[in-house]
């Protein structure tokens, strides 16, 4: 667990005090501190101001990246070396800023950790939300590690970056006369479901309601979707947001007009539109305070990728040559 690690300081590699394993990569590159890869042992796939980072973490990074992306896998050993280097540039950051996380003592509390984790579980049983985490590859142990390693980045973003970051008037203006398209409000509607899986039931649910039966009663007794239990609500979407063949015949309808049976690929469809929000431009004042956040969010991002890259610059990171040659 990295929160149990021993901090060093971050300073210039010249001034950092060498352990055995580093004086040994020293000795064998002759004394020459400069050189970012060495002969380390093979558990170890580099060291983070003479911190090992392991090399089962490397290779577990790796394994996830062949299962997420399966059809981008490394079509040879150069290619896979590359996608390796990368990974362990990636996990040397994280270390890094794990290190100043303890130096800073932004580690979040127990507290804090458990009332995330309820907020994330939400009203998931624990049998429900360790069936998702499996299906995520994920141990609620990993989690949880992965859980306080965000948390604790993210503190130390709003410390190093965040907070002191400014947006003037003058750059909201500016970015809005750019972007005043982005600002505008397209058509939305709101609208119901029922789905069956024949045509026979479709056409009984549709007289059903014609004779004065609730839509959403309807939904809720027959309805296969997933929103059956809110009475087949969609909630509003604008077009692009649903299948095509959905959309078609959605935003043809006038409000509270019943659609005919509707087929798809997911069986037979009835439609109600139950709502309309008309497209709109929305006026400067309302839109003032999102450019800000957006503008502060890239400010902040830059700034936190500047910072990184300088204290990378200023800390002794090693790599095992054979993962990463001379």
């Amino acid at each position: 667990m990295v929160r149990a690690a021993r901090v060093l300081p971050l300073s210039h590699p010249s001034s950092v005090a060498f352990g055995p394993a580093a004086f040994l990569c020293a000795l064998l590159t002759g004394l020459s501190l400069s050189l970012s890869s060495c002969s380390l042992p093979d558990e170890t796939a580099a060291l983070v101001n003479d911190k090992p980072l392991p090399t089962e973490r490397l290779d577990s990074a790796y394994e996830v990246f062949l299962d997420q992306f399966g059809e981008m896998a490394p079509s040879g050993e150069a290619e896979a070396r590359r996608v390796r280097k990368a990974l362990l540039d990636r996990l040397i950051d994280q270390e890094l800023m794990m290190q100043e996380v303890h130096r800073r003592n932004l580690l979040p509390s127990e507290e804090e950790v458990s009332a995330e984790t309820s907020r994330t579980q939400g009203d998931l049983q624990d049998a429900e939300f360790m069936r998702v985490l499996g299906e995520a590859g994920l141990s609620r142990e990993e989690w949880k590690e992965k859980l306080i390693l965000d948390m604790a980045v993210e503190k130390l973003q709003r410390q190093v970056v965040y907070d002191s970051v400014t947006v003037s008037g003058e750059e909201i203006t500016g970015y809005l006369a750019l972007h005043r398209t982005n600002f505008e409000e397209s058509e939305k509607v709101r609208a119901s479901q029922i789905l069956v899986r024949t045509r026979e039931e479709a056409v009984g649910a549709r007289k059903r309601i014609r004779a004065g039966e609730s839509f959403a009663d309807v939904a809720r007794e027959i309805s296969l979707s997933p929103d059956s239990g809110k009475g087949g609500d969609l909630g509003f979407f604008a077009r692009g947001q649903m299948p095509p063949e959905f959309e078609a015949v959605i935003f043809s309808l006038p409000k509270d007009k019943l659609s005919p049976v509707v087929e798809t690929t997911y069986g037979y469809h009835l439609f109600l539109v139950t709502g309309r929000r008309e497209a709109r431009q929305r006026s400067e004042e309302d839109v003032r305070g999102d450019i800000r956040d957006l503008l502060a969010a890239e400010k902040g991002e830059q700034a936190f990728r500047d910072w990184l890259n300088r204290l990378r610059q200023n800390a002794d990171i090693r790599y095992n040559d054979k993962i990463v040659p001379k």
